[in-house]
């Protein structure tokens, strides 16, 4: 059966996805920042559970040390922050602290983990890497202002997206990044029109 790895695994897109890759029969690894804080997480029939904080400069190493040589057919870099919904987020506030904060976790770490985990998934059989990013990091779509290092931050992984799909090509791997809606998660919040199960259900199905 194919494994899949998901990082920001304890919670929202990032635990369902998990529920869902194994109850379908994969191997999965949950990766996230506590794994004794995750009872949800480690309540799912099968999984593997690694420490990962996709802001850690070493959060990479610690993927691919749990990893070894093991083929991975599905890496799904989930991990993501917006940080506070504030002044801090809009131009006339902007904080380069929070910025700098919400880069490491959105860009910097899909692109450390799929640096580390490339052997991983090019020696797999479906060799797929999905980065989640968001509508929000589209430079066309701009339909309420704030946001602004989330925005960023997204549109960042959508060029680093393009740049390993282009890369990796010759590897047979194909990189693709995905918008999974506003979700009602820690994330998202309340007021999101879409729950976590309408999400997963379309992300499941591109990952079919």
């Amino acid at each position: 059966m194919p494994t899949a790895v998901v990082t920001g695994a304890s919670r929202g897109l990032g635990l369902e996805n998990c529920r869902r890759f194994a109850a379908a029969g994969w191997t999965v690894y949950g990766a996230c920042r506590d794994p004794d804080g995750a009872s949800d997480l480690a309540a799912i029939p099968g999984i593997r559970l690694i420490t990962y904080d996709a802001a850690d400069p070493g959060g990479a190493e610690d993927l691919k040390e749990a990893l070894g040589d093991a083929p991975v057919d599905l890496l799904l870099n989930n991990a993501g922050m917006n940080g506070a919904w504030d002044a801090t987020q809009m131009l006339s506030g902007f904080d380069r602290n929070i910025c700098e904060e919400i880069f490491a976790v959105n860009t910097i770490g899909p692109i450390e983990a799929s640096k580390a985990l490339i052997g991983n998934v090019a020696a797999s059989e479906r060799k797929i890497i999905v980065n989640v990013s968001s509508m929000l990091g589209s430079a066309t779509i701009l339909t309420m202002p704030g946001l602004i290092s989330y925005r960023m931050s997204k549109a960042a992984l959508n060029i680093a997206t393009r740049s390993m799909a282009s890369e990796w090509k010759d590897l047979g791997v194909t990189v693709v990044s995905i918008h999974p809606g506003w979700v009602q998660t820690a994330l998202g919040g309340s007021m999101a029109p879409m729950t976590v199960d309408q999400s997963v259900d379309g992300q499941q199905a591109v990952f079919a």
